[in-house]
């Protein structure tokens, strides 16, 4: 199955831009056609653009974040991922041994990947954080490229995939947040990889569009363990669907989806409070259910103008204030998603809805909102536009079939006289 068959190109509410609005001849659709191959050879140069600009704009912050001495105030966890990978790396060389406080971390399942990378990174480079950083973003600015072309296997549409590409390069967040050495950006490369090559598998069900959707997936786990669970049901999931279809399979995957996501919240409830409100109990799943509605408007919409607070909250105000604008488009984006592509679409519904729940109950004591919803922001942005395209060609549709008027001759003027020549041309 070909990516133009993700959306019938007859279709006059689909996505694609180029499908027509009614029968076509044979001349119009060859001309068509070439139209629509000459803007794809456009698109290998806007991708290159892309990630050159999207690599340029995290150096910048990256250097001014770290050589201005404010990484622990933004990124707190580089500086950690930086001290015990560098240990690990002195005990790998034998120039240390591993103490019980280097074993605490390193040990960790699920979490301890960002250390062995770190420290396999300075066995290679030295103990140089921004050089690896430099590394990072050099992989992780591919994430952008991989955002537009899941985007365009989703919807076949350019437009589309650019805006939802460009808005994953150069949001304010998506940038700082992978402008440093910290795990989130490596989750969403990994994940977007892993989505991108599962959608691959739907169409075709060959061996090289599987090994890299595992490999990903698989690596996910050391460095966020609970997040390689939601990715699982997802993969397993949708694959099911496109395979099998139907209402069981879907109920099916609703059902585990929610025991997956019961079991993870209840084993996290006995080691943390909710990250939003310290007085809030979600120890219990009564609990966390009460407080769900709260924190899943806090994950995604704090911080609030209102609230006022320190300089992180207040470098985050404008951007809310686009995301507030956009937000109406990204549930009409949804909303069309699930009614034209839900099959195909399961795995990104799936991984986000759950990961979205989560980090409203209990990730905010961890790393602020701002950065943990980065991980989910990629796959809103393609919902919102998906919302931005469908409103502008539904706009565009109706204006069509709006019955054409036509204009009123043009009368002469009643005060200086007129000559025929003069009218005529008027009419």
């Amino acid at each position: 199955m070909r990516a133009s068959q993700a959306m019938p190109q007859t279709s006059p509410t689909g996505l694609n831009s180029a499908a027509p609005l009614g029968p076509v001849s044979q001349a119009d659709r060859m001309a068509g056609e070439t139209t629509r191959r000459a803007k794809e050879q456009s698109e290998g140069l806007f991708l290159k653009h892309l990630y050159l600009g999207a690599v340029l704009v995290r150096v910048l912050v990256g250097a001014a974040v770290f050589f201005t001495g404010y990484l622990e105030f933004f990124a707190g966890d580089a500086v950690t991922y930086d001290y015990f990978g560098w240990e690990l790396a002195k005990i790998w060389s034998g120039e240390a041994q591993y103490t019980h406080w280097v074993l605490s971390r390193v040990q960790t399942m699920g979490h301890n990947g960002m250390f062995y990378w770190v420290a396999a990174g300075y066995m290679v480079l030295g103990r140089s954080p921004f050089l690896l950083t430099l590394v990072q973003i050099v992989v992780v600015s591919l994430i952008p490229v991989l955002v537009y072309k899941t985007a365009r296997l989703l919807f076949d549409s350019i437009p589309v995939a650019r805006y939802a590409a460009l808005m994953t390069a150069f949001f304010p967040s998506m940038i700082i947040w992978s402008s440093m050495l910290l795990k989130d950006s490596i989750v969403i490369f990994l994940f977007c990889v892993t989505v991108y090559f599962s959608l691959k598998l739907q169409m075709e069900n060959k061996i090289r569009h599987a090994v890299p959707a595992l490999t990903a997936m698989v690596l996910i786990f050391p460095i966020r363990g609970y997040v390689f669970y939601f990715s699982l049901l997802a993969v397993v999931a949708s694959y099911l669907m496109s395979r099998y279809g139907g209402v069981t399979v879907a109920a099916l995957s609703a059902r585990l989806g929610g025991l997956c996501l019961i079991g993870i919240l209840l084993d996290m409830a006995r080691r943390a409070d909710s990250g939003f409100d310290t007085g809030a109990n979600v120890s219990t799943l009564s609990g966390a259910v009460s407080f769900l509605p709260r924190g899943v408007m806090y994950l995604l919409f704090a911080p609030f103008p209102w609230e006022g607070g320190g300089l992180r909250k207040m470098l985050a105000v404008p951007e809310m204030l686009v995301w507030y604008a956009l937000f109406p488009f990204c549930v009409m984006g949804m909303l069309y998603t699930a009614r034209m592509l839900f099959r195909r679409a399961l795995i990104i519904f799936l991984f986000t809805v759950q990961l979205t729940l989560f980090y409203a109950i209990f990730q905010g004591n961890v790393g602020t909102a701002h950065r943990q919803r980065t991980q989910v922001f990629v796959f809103y942005f393609i919902f919102t536009s998906a919302g931005l395209v469908y409103s502008r060609r539904k706009a565009r549709l109706q204006m069509q079939a709006i019955p054409h008027q036509p204009a009123s001759p043009a009368l002469p003027d009643p005060v200086r006289p007129v000559s025929l020549g003069r009218l005529k041309s008027r009419l």
